[in-house]
């Protein structure tokens, strides 16, 4: 009988862990996003083209945020390096592969530039997220017109300031949940699952392949997905 209860629980451990798999510590590994878009996007038919996924690498103090349309159409990446020090937008669409060298306390063009805010953290509010407990928090912007952002974050995951170019860079810990607005759009980026493993340094190298282009024109590219 013992025996048998031992085995049950021996189960249940493993199936509440099933969305987090542990290789190794917890300063680098890849966790993936589900992309949620609202339903008037759906109904006008532009999630056709739009990512469905984020995944987040990231090893010490580097890390890369990557979006892949269907059908391997487009990439876009984005890298920082060294804490920040060295950043790079990336773009390939067909043939076309383009790079824009970003300054050092730049936002990546995805996130509204929704100005100053006060960050809320709820220590007694939390979630299991892919297997890790996350603590709620939310953004107030000094600017009435932008709405609240409530997000959920860890720090169970080890990356030195790891929203560094976006609007949560108070955040204190990755974030598992979020949303974002993007061309009026309202976008939600949830994690499906935390994998810690070993990452290749390769994944945080600018490949040579690649030519030097502006912002505005990966911006433009991206946008011609929407229309």
């Amino acid at each position: 009988m013992i025996k048998t209860l031992l085995t049950f629980i021996s189960i249940l451990l493993i199936l509440s862990g099933c969305n987090i798999v542990t290789n190794s510590s917890k300063n680098e590994g890849v966790v993936t996003y589900a992309i949620e878009y609202p339903q008037q996007a759906d109904q006008k038919g532009f999630t056709a083209f739009l990512p469905k996924e984020m995944v987040t690498y990231y090893k010490d103090d580097h890390f890369k945020l990557k979006f892949k349309g269907e059908f391997n159409i487009y990439n876009l990446e984005f890298i920082s390096r060294s804490g920040g020090d060295t950043c790079f937008t990336l773009f390939k669409i067909f043939d076309k592969k383009l790079f824009y060298s970003m300054e050092q306390n730049e936002k990546l063009f995805l996130f509204n530039d929704l100005g100053p805010s006060k960050l809320e953290v709820f220590n007694d509010s939390t979630k299991n997220i892919a297997g890790i407990t996350c603590t709620k928090a939310v953004l107030y912007f000094e600017d009435k017109s932008a709405p609240d952002i409530e997000v959920y974050f860890s720090k169970e995951i080890n990356i030195s300031s790891p929203n560094r170019h976006s609007p949560f860079s108070q955040v204190p810990g990755l974030m598992l949940e979020f949303s974002m607005e993007y061309q009026n759009m309202q976008l939600l980026f949830k994690a499906q699952k935390v994998s810690i493993e070993k990452v290749d340094s390769h994944e945080f190298h600018l490949p040579e392949t690649y030519k030097n282009t502006e912002r505005d024109e990966i911006k433009d590219l991206v946008l011609t997905l929407l229309q």
